[in-house]
């Protein structure tokens, strides 16, 4: 319940929004030959999945291309370490925390001329890389 804000690297996302679809277990079935019951076994579990978005600001754009911050901070997204991104909780008077990591699945990134804002939904898998 404390105040906090999302944040990747030193970008801190504006109105964040987190989706997480929680582990689950993979169930198979395994019928009976002659019979009308069946087995049902565990053979794994799926990982946790993310869906983050929300608009990283990264100063005004001049109306013809994109900011050099706003492509750094795209660049620094979408090339992370290994494909995993460190979403991070900003509290508002203390230092950043990990709060988790994900393997980067799908990335979307619109950025505006006009007001140098950068929208950003990133979607992936948990991962302890």
């Amino acid at each position: 319940t404390t105040p906090c804000k999302l944040a990747i690297g030193s970008d801190i996302i504006d109105d964040a929004t987190v989706t997480i679809v929680c582990r689950k277990p993979r169930i198979t079935y395994r019928n009976f030959a002659f019979a009308s019951g069946s087995d049902a076994y565990v053979t794994g579990v799926d990982n946790r999945k993310y869906v983050v978005s929300g608009t990283i600001n990264t100063g005004e754009g001049d109306n013809f291309g994109i900011s050099k911050d706003a492509a750094d901070a795209i660049s620094e997204i979408i090339k992370a370490d290994d494909g995993v991104v460190k979403i991070q909780v900003c509290k508002l008077s203390a230092t950043n925390k990990v709060a988790f990591k994900m393997m980067l699945t799908n990335h979307t990134a619109n950025h505006s001329c006009i007001n140098g804002s950068t929208n950003i939904e990133l979607s992936g898998e948990e991962t302890s890389g």
